[in-house]
């Protein structure tokens, strides 16, 4: 007899599982992969971050520096 929240198909046989031993390998393979995922993002973000980020902070300090020498 199954349990209820035993994987099953739409008939109700068991689906083949998946061997759920974490060799070493798949341990680094991991690893290696999300170290590249995670590289991708930041080299993404980083980009827009390096392109950007100056002219909206440059933009924000200039209008602070010309109403400061308006007012002065």
């Amino acid at each position: 007899m199954r349990e209820p929240n035993e994987p099953h198909d739409e008939w109700g046989r068991p689906l083949e599982t998946i061997n759920k031993n974490n060799s070493i390998l798949n341990t680094i393979r991991d690893i290696f992969f999300f170290t590249v995922v995670g590289l991708l993002f930041l080299a993404l973000f980083g980009w827009i971050l390096i392109v950007f980020l100056p002219y909206y902070f440059g933009r924000a300090i200039w209008e602070k520096f010309e109403l400061w020498y308006i007012n002065k």
